[in-house]
């Protein structure tokens, strides 16, 4: 069986890594050094948070629907970085 999870991916311009959270499945947080290996963890962590409750008889976290990622303009007296 497979299933698609979203996965929003956080740069962290200074390292060049990546922080991968997957909002259906809470807590379930990996990263990666680059985008491949944060992708390759991600699947990793999602393999075990859907693991752990099929093995204890719970239900899988599915997700619901795909997110709808987005942005809002917040007016603020802190200056951005240059």
């Amino acid at each position: 069986m497979s299933q698609r999870d979203t996965v929003v991916l956080m740069p962290d311009p200074l390292e060049g890594a990546y922080t991968v959270l997957v909002p259906a499945l809470p807590r379930c947080i990996s990263r990666g050094a680059n985008l491949d290996e944060a992708l390759g963890h991600a699947r990793e962590a999602i393999e075990g948070h859907i693991a752990a409750p099929r093995d204890i008889g719970e239900p899988v976290p599915v997700e619901v629907a795909p997110l709808t990622v987005t942005s809002v303009d917040v007016t603020t007296d802190i200056e951005a970085p240059v």
